[in-house]
C-alpha cells in the first residue's frame, strides 16, 4: 500500500465511515503536548487509526495534554523482514475518552505504512488463534487458581530478591570505580538507601504479581486502580530514549521466556474470566511491575538516577522461568491445556 493511499484514509473526517477496527494489545510510547512521553497500549487499530488506553486505567487522559485535533506522536516496535525496528507515525486526536484517546493517522510515510501493515497483520493472527471462552466455570477453576497463586506466592520473593542484587551489584561497581570521593559517597549513600528499603520493596513487589495474578478473576476497576499506582501509567514526564531503553530491554527478556509464556498463556485462558488480560502476567509485563516498584516509590526517588534495567540478571531469568515452569506444572498436573474441552479437565477434580 503506497503512502499516498494511505493519506487519502488519513484525512476522513470523525464522521465518515473508517475501516474495520482489529483488536491489538501492543506497547507504544505517545508524546504529545507538553515535556510529557506517555506510555500506552494500541488497543485497536484500523488503516486511518488506532486507539490508544493507558495500561492499567489508573489515570485519565490530561486535557492540558490531550486536546481535541492536538498531534501526537506514537512510538512502537514492528518487525518487517524479520528485522525489529522502532517506527513513529504522526496522527491528530479525533476524540479523547477517559482512560485514553482515539487517533487519525496522517501523513504516513512509506516505511510506517509498511509497520502499520505488520501491527494490522498481528491483529488478523491473534484474532485468528482466539478461542471462544466458556461462560461458567467449574469449581475446579478455585483449585488451580489457588495453586498457582500458591506458587506466586513461593517463587516471587527469589525473584524480587534476584532484581534488587542485581541492582546492587550495578550500585557497588560504580562505587568500587569512583573517581572522586563525592561520587565514592554517592553511590554509597544510594547502596544504604536501597539496603534499607529492600524488605519493603521485596513485599511490594510481591503483592504485584498477586495482585496481576488475582486480576484475571475480577472485574473491579476501583481496585484495580487503588493497586496500579506507581505502574507505567503513572508517569508524568519521562526521557523518551531511557523508556525505550526500558523497553528493549524489557522485550529483549519476553523473547527468552515467549517459550514458557506460550504454554501458560492458553491454560491461563481456560481459567480466567472471559474478557480478563492475560499480559497481565506475561513476562514484559512482570518485569515491568518489578522494575517500577524502585522507579516510582516515593521513598527512593534518587535511585531513578540509576539504570534499573540492570536488574534483569541471569539469575533473575532463572527465577522468572521457574516461577513459568512451576505455573505450567499446575496446568498440566490439573489436566488444563490449550484447545482442550473445558468439562473434561472440570470433571477430573
Amino acid at each position: 500500500m503506497s503512502s499516498s493511499a494511505s493519506s487519502d484514509h488519513a484525512t476522513k473526517s470523525p464522521g465518515e465511515a473508517s475501516a474495520p477496527r482489529r483488536a491489538l494489545n501492543v506497547r507504544a510510547l505517545v508524546a504529545g503536548l507538553g515535556p510529557a512521553v506517555m506510555p500506552m497500549l494500541i488497543r485497536d487499530i484500523a488503516r486511518d487509526g488506532m486507539s490508544l488506553e493507558f495500561e492499567d486505567h489508573a489515570t485519565a487522559v490530561d486535557e492540558r495534554w490531550a486536546l481535541h485535533d492536538a498531534g501526537v506522536l506514537v512510538f512502537f516496535v514492528s518487525v518487517i523482514g524479520g528485522q525489529r525496528q522502532r517506527t513513529s507515525v504522526f496522527g491528530r486526536i479525533r476524540q479523547r475518552e477517559t482512560h485514553g484517546l482515539i487517533v487519525r493517522l496522517v501523513g504516513l510515510e512509506d516505511g510506517a505504512v509498511e509497520a502499520l501493515n505488520y501491527l494490522l497483520a498481528h491483529a488478523d493472527a491473534r484474532r485468528a488463534l482466539a478461542k471462544p471462552k466458556v461462560a461458567e466455570r467449574s469449581v475446579s477453576t478455585e483449585t488451580v487458581k489457588a495453586a498457582c497463586l500458591a506458587v506466586i506466592k513461593q517463587r516471587t520473593p527469589a525473584l524480587a530478591s534476584a532484581y534488587i542484587d542485581g541492582v546492587v551489584m550495578h550500585l557497588q561497581g560504580f562505587k568500587t570505580a569512583a573517581a572522586t570521593p563525592a561520587e565514592h559517597k554517592k553511590f554509597g549513600s544510594l547502596l544504604m538507601e536501597l539496603n534499607a528499603a529492600r524488605a519493603r520493596l521485596e513485599a511490594t513487589m510481591l503483592s504485584r504479581a498477586v495482585f496481576a495474578f488475582d486480576s484475571l478473576f475480577h472485574h473491579d476497576p476501583a481496585a484495580g486502580a487503588a493497586a496500579a499506582e506507581g505502574s507505567l501509567s503513572l508517569v508524568e514526564s519521562i526521557d523518551l530514549r531511557s523508556s525505550l531503553t526500558v523497553m528493549e530491554a524489557i522485550h529483549t527478556l519476553s523473547m527468552r521466556l515467549r517459550d514458557a509464556w506460550a504454554i501458560g498463556e492458553p491454560c491461563l485462558e481456560k481459567i480466567a474470566l472471559p474478557k480478563a488480560d492475560l499480559t497481565a502476567m506475561a513476562p514484559g509485563t512482570l518485569c515491568h511491575q518489578v522494575r517500577d516498584t524502585i522507579y516510582f516509590d516515593d521513598k527512593v526517588t534518587r535511585l531513578r538516577q540509576v539504570d534499573l534495567t540492570v536488574g534483569f540478571t541471569a539469575a533473575f531469568v532463572v527465577c522468572l522461568d521457574a516461577l513459568y515452569a512451576d505455573l505450567n506444572a499446575v496446568f498440566a498436573q490439573h489436566g488444563v491445556q490449550a484447545g482442550a474441552d473445558d468439562s473434561a479437565w472440570s470433571r477430573a477434580d
